[in-house]
């Protein structure tokens, strides 16, 4: 028997020749040749083999106390309390004049903020302001 026949377990050298162009169309190889490779496993979950990385770990939220906090929660009700009522706070500006403190007239081109009527032309005051 020769070499050939041998390795792919063919009796005859034609049918060995089949079987390894057959191997090697399919991407198969024979004993041989597998036994000089490592086999790559895939790991399991939960496990980890000779990582670069360290494995997950949960992160979990953690309760903040202190004095910046109350203040930052004190901050966030006032201004959410100006946001919802302001709207529905009335201010006098006389006869045929909207009664609504703060106002954003955009049919009528004008801002009204308590006693102050901003035209378009004097916005750059607000903008200096701030």
């Amino acid at each position: 028997m020769t070499s050939a026949s041998s390795a792919s377990g063919a009796a005859h050298p034609a049918e060995a020749a089949s079987t390894a162009a057959k191997a090697a169309r399919t991407g198969s190889a024979s004993p041989e040749r597998r036994a000089g490779r490592k086999r790559s496993v895939a790991t399991p979950p939960g496990r980890h083999r000779d990582s670069l990385y360290a494995p997950r770990e949960p992160i979990y939220p953690k309760l903040a106390h202190g004095r910046f906090r109350r203040i930052k929660w004190a901050v966030m009700v006032v201004t959410l309390s100006i946001y919802y009522f302001l709207p529905w706070l009335r201010w006098d500006r006389g006869p045929n004049a909207p009664d609504q403190a703060v106002l954003l007239d955009l049919p009528g081109r004008r801002f009204y903020f308590f006693w102050i009527e901003i035209w378009p032309q004097e916005f750059y005051y607000v903008a200096g302001l701030l």
